[in-house]
């Protein structure tokens, strides 16, 4: 009779955890998720995106993302409308059971902390009680203004 040799079974992954808004815009979602804890003994390949605007009852794809990758900006979406995303990890076997859906994600601009680019900042040397200007770009949303006391 021929040997049997023993091997781990390979299965489907387990699901991700829900998946994380990192950056909304008027019309797009970035989300961030990790890989999931097990993958069944077979490598992940893809990450497929679905999407939900609120008071809908199916999900859709919205992209597929190639492994490792585990970070994705989702565009086309309706400016006030609220959504829901999940992730559906890959191997050869087959697809994970969906990841339970993140909270609902409202596409709007959304703020952010100004960034100010210091690379033209000088040392500069002034008398007392003379006057002086120092120019520092800056970028944020909503555009902010800056003023010393």
């Amino acid at each position: 009779t021929d040997p049997i040799i023993a091997k781990e079974q390979k299965r489907v992954p387990d699901p991700t955890e829900p998946p994380l808004p990192d950056r909304i815009t008027k019309n797009s979602v970035t989300l961030s998720w990790r890989a999931p804890r097990n993958d069944g003994g077979s490598k992940i390949t893809d990450y497929i995106i679905q999407k939900k605007p609120r008071g809908d009852t199916e999900w859709s794809d919205a992209f597929v993302v190639s492994a490792p990758t585990t970070v994705h900006t989702v565009t086309d979406l309706k400016e006030g409308q609220e959504y829901q995303f999940r992730i559906i990890a890959v191997n050869s076997v087959g697809q994970s059971p969906p990841s339970r859906p993140s909270n609902l994600v409202l596409v709007e601009e959304q703020p952010n902390k100004p960034c100010m680019d210091l690379s033209g900042v000088r040392d500069i040397t002034v008398r007392a009680g003379d006057d002086f200007s120092i120019h520092i770009p800056f970028v944020a949303f909503p555009q902010p203004s800056a003023s010393w006391l």
